[in-house]
């Protein structure tokens, strides 16, 4: 039988392969804090970072000029020759910080990407190097109203709005939790359509609660729900 490149999905052998390639392009890369001509981004250079690989994402990092981008360019295509993996200018964006026009016409052509505006999203949440405002996080208010507005959602007995409560919408905004702080008017709209939700079953108020949210938060063992407090949450993330 004729052997083929390629691994089935989810085979155990490819993390293992899959990080002995980075490692390959990481080395590669680690080359250039040789050459006088490559300048580290402003924010990496004391760390001398210059990648940083996700499972299906790359980050590549160096100063705005012409001279490192074609030198970092110069190393990633030795790395796709190597190994047949070659990047799709399509799905790649080029991020640009206190550059000029025609300085980032030129590095454009130099990598073929596409000019990003940030923040650009990785796994769902928007990463900047500022914090985020209110809007760039609607994203996850409007996630979990639709969770709310589901229509199996309104069947739903007390006891079974907190399950929904603890497990699909707080594991939801603590994702975002773990990585970045959300803005207290952010947290302010969760809260609301939680205790909206866990009263009426529905995304809008239709009557006055029955119990204070801080009572609900509260443990068990003192009366409560043991339902998390998003707002001691956030600042303790």
């Amino acid at each position: 039988m004729q052997a083929k490149r390629g691994l089935r999905k989810g085979d155990p052998l490819s993390p293992m392969l899959f990080v002995i390639v980075m490692e390959y392009l990481h080395r590669k890369l680690a080359e250039l804090k040789n050459i006088t001509n490559f300048k580290y981004h402003s924010n990496c250079a004391k760390l001398n970072i210059i990648d940083i690989s996700f499972a299906d994402d790359l980050l590549l990092f160096t100063r705005g000029n012409v001279n490192s981008v074609q030198l970092l360019m110069d190393r990633f295509h030795e790395f796709s020759k190597a190994t047949c993996l070659y990047v799709n200018p399509t799905k790649c964006k080029l991020y640009c910080g206190g550059m000029n026009s025609s300085a980032m016409n030129q590095i454009t052509e130099i990598t073929g990407f596409g000019i990003g505006e940030p923040p650009f999203r990785y796994h769902g949440i928007p990463l900047s190097n500022k914090k985020l405002t209110v809007n760039q996080c609607m994203t996850l208010v409007d996630r979990i109203g639709a969770c709310i507005k589901h229509w199996s959602s309104h069947l739903l007995s007390y006891s079974g709005r907190i399950q929904v409560i603890n497990n699909v919408m707080f594991s939801t905004t603590n994702y975002w939790l773990q990585c970045i702080p959300l803005p207290k008017e952010v947290t302010r709209r969760l809260t609301a359509l939680c205790r909206t939700f866990l009263w009426t079953g529905k995304g809008c108020v239709t009557r006055k609660t029955t119990i204070a949210w801080s009572k609900i938060c509260e443990p068990k063992s003192q009366g409560g729900m043991n339902v998390i407090d998003l707002d001691k949450w956030n600042g303790a993330l």
